[in-house]
């Protein structure tokens, strides 16, 4: 007998299990099962859903929450991640992934999808976040906008509230740009150091700022900004245009692909 099951905290230690032999074995059982453990979680639902049968674990789709104010409006976010049935089941994959998605009143992303997963979602009315970004190099700057490391101190309202969801995670670089709060992780382009945004609470802010936000990651050995498009309002001076691999999704009716974060998901929590 088959169920799809939503995903206890007390099911995680399975779930990391499962998701170790079945979806990638370079991270440990334990290190999947903290990914659903996550600084910000309050009130999440489940941790996504499982498929048994006859109580045998044979898939998962991961889910990680959040609540967002956008506009001065709360918004729910399910990010959907680390998706993986068995060989022996996967004529249930997509039927797993509706359980999740009929979740009524959220908005949901997905920021790591397969070739094989993007059919799927766009099939799903999924929409691409963005399809490039801008590679801008580093360089010295004198004066302009001030650049400092995020504190309580030096951010205000929405923007402080997401830095404190966010500061405790090591991965991430973050930054007040004229009290707002820019998240960024490391990368590599070239073979060089680099770090690419995955937040810019104000994208007019932010794009005024590049110069100075280079300078200021040119000072800690950080030679390239990589930006997705929707964070900024036009095209970096001296930058290039490169197609993004895999590209992002989204599937909202209320919102557009510039108010969406990167945060708040698993590509800032693995």
């Amino acid at each position: 007998m088959l169920t799809f099951e939503p995903i206890q905290d007390s099911d995680l230690p399975a779930i990391g299990e499962f998701l170790n032999r079945h979806h990638d074995a370079t991270r440990s059982p334990e290190s999947w099962a903290a990914l659903f453990r996550y600084p910000w979680e309050g009130g999440k639902p489940n941790n996504g859903f499982q498929l048994r049968d006859k109580g045998t674990l044979t898939g998962v789709v991961g889910a990680i929450y959040s609540r967002q104010t956008i506009r001065g409006e709360a918004h729910v976010f399910c990010n959907i991640t680390s998706w993986a049935v068995m060989e022996s089941h996967r004529s249930h994959s997509t039927r797993l992934l509706h359980t999740c998605l009929a979740q009524p009143g959220l908005h949901f992303t997905n920021y790591s999808a397969m070739p094989v997963v993007e059919s799927i979602l766009k099939f799903l009315k999924f929409t691409v976040l963005d399809e490039s970004y801008y590679v801008t190099p580093n360089l010295p700057a004198l004066g302009g906008t001030k650049v400092a490391e995020a504190s309580e101190e030096n951010l205000t309202g929405a923007h402080r509230d997401v830095f404190r969801d966010h500061r405790g995670l090591p991965r991430l670089i973050h930054l007040s740009v004229d009290s707002t709060y820019v998240a960024l992780t490391p990368d590599r382009v070239k073979g060089l150091p680099a770090a690419e945004v995955m937040h810019a609470g104000d994208p007019a802010i932010f794009t005024r700022a590049i110069g100075a936000i280079g300078a200021h990651l040119l000072a800690r050995g950080v030679v390239f900004l990589k930006t997705e498009r929707r964070f900024t309002t036009e095209a970096p001076r001296r930058s290039s245009l490169r197609p993004m691999s895999p590209p992002k999704y989204f599937r909202s009716d209320r919102l557009s692909a510039s108010e969406i974060t990167t945060l708040y998901s698993e590509r800032v929590l693995l």
